[in-house]
């Protein structure tokens, strides 16, 4: 700041002495940007009473929340969950939600308070990423009831290989449809999710990756990536060719529930839990020096059981030898009216 002129500064800089003053807050796209200690956070006083508790006060209220990178994502999906149930509700735009739904969404805007204490590193990580050795992408994906997610981390080795330093990269959530879908379904779109996700962000980071890893904790999902065999219903064929067009088999991997970060993004949290959970920190296994997965084949699961695995037709050609006499004759007529009719016509002679 010091080498730019006052007239290059924003507005509540340009008089600022950062050796005597404290620098205000750059606030830019829905995030708050602390010169001071250059971490982000986010300010948001919730709305409760007005605009009312309707249907249009509340689709404001949660639109005021914006969150790119999603850095807040699990808390988001809460106020998305309860505005589902409301836009389900017959009532109007301007009509007042039950009592039960209005309580409901009074208790999550009041955890958004805690969203101010929230503080996130501007960098990744606190290493230079020019001066690391290696450099990983890892992407996690999963589903439940209420919505899928995925998330990606940065898994940085420094050049003396003494440390290893995960940031978080972004994170998406998005709600489940309410009907038609199984588990499996959802775990198969969440990973089209994860390697969408992993696309972009390969696209926009300014650094040379050397490997991409992902993981699920469904198992029918990766013998569905790992399928040689089998042919699928259109939706697990579709969904299957998609990822496989951003990764392959061998990248995919098993984590279980406990370990998995998007767990949280697909359930979600409330404010006051975000800090301490894996969401922003990443999962435990990343930050071991001897991380290491094991390899492993995942077959179909319940061939016989799946109904997305489609039944394999016999089809088969029996061949008659003509040998014998009678087949002789009964090639000279065109159809089985002709043979009885010769027939008779051979015994009245």
């Amino acid at each position: 700041m010091d080498v730019l002129p006052p007239d290059d500064r924003a507005k509540d800089l340009s008089d600022v002495d950062l050796h005597l003053n404290v620098a205000p807050f750059q606030r830019s796209l829905g995030l708050m940007w602390n010169v001071m200690s250059d971490t982000f956070t986010s300010q948001f006083v919730p709305r409760v009473r007005d605009p009312p508790l309707t249907k249009r006060g509340i689709l404001s209220c949660l639109n005021s929340l914006y969150d790119p990178l999603g850095f807040i994502a699990p808390v988001i999906l809460q106020g998305r969950v309860l505005f589902r149930e409301v836009i389900n509700l017959p009532v109007g735009w301007d009509d007042m939600v039950p009592m039960n739904i209005a309580n409901g969404w009074r208790t999550w805007c009041n955890t958004l308070y805690q969203l101010s204490s929230l503080q996130i590193s501007r960098t990744i990580v606190p290493t230079s990423l020019g001066e690391s050795n290696r450099k990983e992408i890892h992407l996690f994906s999963d589903t439940s009831e209420k919505a899928v997610c995925a998330v990606a981390y940065l898994r940085v080795i420094t050049i003396d290989n003494a440390r290893i330093q995960v940031g978080f990269l972004m994170g998406k959530s998005k709600l489940s449809p309410q009907l038609g879908h199984t588990i499996p379904r959802l775990e198969l779109c969440a990973a089209v999710l994860c390697t969408e996700l992993a696309a972009f962000v390969l696209k926009h980071i300014d650094t040379t990756i050397h490997e991409v890893k992902f993981y699920t904790d469904s198992r029918i999902v990766l013998g569905y990536i790992y399928n040689q065999t089998k042919r699928f219903h259109t939706y697990v064929t579709n969904r299957v060719q998609r990822i496989r067009q951003h990764s392959t088999p061998k990248q995919w991997n098993y984590i279980s529930s406990e370990a998995n970060p998007a767990d949280i993004g697909s359930r979600g949290i409330f404010a006051n839990e975000l800090p301490h959970s894996m969401w922003l920190q990443g999962p435990v296994c990343l930050q071991q020096q001897s991380y290491l997965l094991e390899k492993e084949d995942f077959p179909l699961i319940d061939t016989e059981k799946d109904n997305e695995i489609r039944n394999n037709n016999i089809v088969a050609q029996k061949t008659c030898l003509n040998t014998h006499e009678v087949y002789k004759r009964i090639d000279r007529f065109s159809s089985w009216t002709s043979i009885v009719r010769q027939l008779l016509f051979s015994e009245k002679l």
